[in-house]
């Protein structure tokens, strides 16, 4: 069984097995709150966590499931090579995961505190993606006004803040109200290619994006949308809360609970573990003996010379089996 009835290498293969599934957990978080929760899509509401806590949880996460698997593996091989690194690696994660803990900190006190007043954060960020023809940031947030059902940046109607974002209102020089020219610089914004769902977004549109899709039970007409009078756009189905508002809104009802509390009880349980793991590790490590133990990183001439001790016992047998009766008898 390869060594397996040893207590101590069962410890070991099982606090390895607890370390890759924490690794998966950490790993499947980072995937929610970037495709589930776009947070990685509004970095510029909050400079650092929001963009760098998916990217450093799901790397960690990664780490620690692909190093385990291997610290099995030498747990099952007696291979000291393969022990020493995955005890390594564990350690230099140990740290970055507490870090992640001030991280989750900051993003569950921004979304309580503080979400609401960046407005302006999201509103300069969607004028200035406009006016330099920014298509990535532009495609982001049309994916978060369809995931979250919002529209526009802020209030009960957010919607209307794509009236005030037009580029000619920002690029076209109006000096010459006669002859307007663009500005030096600027991009046609009529030009830029967005995603499928908003390819004919253009001035006094409203995106795509912001339409409730109902099939034929409802209507929603984007184009020219802020030309047409009131009474007509009351009867089309839209979303009209701006997305700060829906965003803080899902964030406190799904986020803060796991990100705070929970997020602190699982790293400092996931860190117990990895302690024990390490500890274990170095048991390991010295009982295994230095010329029995085999690995992957066995040099072949070891088994070689196995495998020509084998060969020259067998042939000093086949040797005494062909010796003459006579001999044997004088052997006696």
């Amino acid at each position: 069984m390869m060594g397996l009835n040893s207590r101590r290498e069962l410890t070991i293969i099982a606090l390895h097995v607890i370390s890759s599934l924490t690794g998966l957990c950490e790993a499947f978080l980072a995937g929610v709150l970037v495709f589930v929760y776009h947070m990685n899509k509004i970095p510029y509401l909050q400079e650092g966590a929001y963009g760098t806590f998916p990217v450093i949880i799901g790397s960690l996460g990664s780490i620690v499931t692909l190093t385990s698997f291997i610290g099995i593996i030498a747990a099952l091989t007696k291979s000291r090579p393969g022990t020493v690194f995955s005890a390594v690696i564990i350690v230099l994660c140990i740290i970055p995961q507490l870090y992640c803990i001030r991280l989750a900190g900051d993003i569950t006190n921004h979304i309580e505190n503080e979400m609401i007043h960046e407005r302006d954060r999201m509103d300069k960020h969607l004028r200035d993606s406009i006016k330099e023809g920014r298509k990535e940031d532009l495609d982001e947030f049309f994916h978060i006004q369809r995931d979250f059902g919002c529209c526009g940046v802020s209030g009960k109607d957010g919607h209307s803040d794509w009236d005030t974002f037009w580029p000619f209102q920002s690029l076209v020089n109006f000096e010459n109200e006669g002859n307007p020219e663009p500005r030096e610089n600027s991009r046609d914004f009529r030009s830029l290619s967005y995603e499928k769902e908003d390819s004919n977004f253009g001035p006094k549109d409203l995106p795509n994006s912001c339409c409730i899709d109902c099939n034929n039970a409802c209507s929603c007409d984007p184009k020219q949308f802020f030309t047409k009078d009131k009474e007509t756009r009351l009867q089309y189905t839209f979303h009209r809360v701006g997305c700060i508002n829906i965003i803080e809104m899902i964030y406190k009802r799904e986020l803060t609970g796991i990100l705070d509390d929970g997020f602190l009880i699982f790293i400092l349980v996931t860190v117990f573990f990895q302690a024990f793991q390490v500890f274990f590790s170095y048991l390991n490590y010295r009982s295994i003996s230095k010329d029995s133990f085999l690995s992957v990183f066995d040099k072949p001439a070891t088994k070689k010379a196995k495998y020509k001790k084998e060969e020259s016992i067998e042939a000093d047998e086949d040797t005494i089996d062909r010796l003459p009766l006579t001999s044997m008898t004088m052997m006696e």
